[in-house]
């Protein structure tokens, strides 16, 4: 009885243990694909090579 308890146990912790070793893999992915994503969002995004305050300054406002 005893025996199969034990098994039993190592046989969950081992499951639960699977388990979260693959969520934290899977978190990586995530956060990795996303700063993929948001460096991809730098790189394409429209630059302003001045800003509106330089813009005023040389106005003279």
């Amino acid at each position: 009885m005893s025996v199969l308890l034990i098994l039993t146990a190592t046989a969950v912790i081992s499951f639960l243990g699977g388990v979260a070793v693959e969520r934290a893999l899977a978190g990586a992915r995530i956060t990795k694909r996303q700063a993929q994503i948001d460096h991809m969002r730098f790189m394409l995004a429209p630059t302003i090579p001045h800003s509106l305050e330089d813009v005023a300054r040389r106005a003279g406002c």
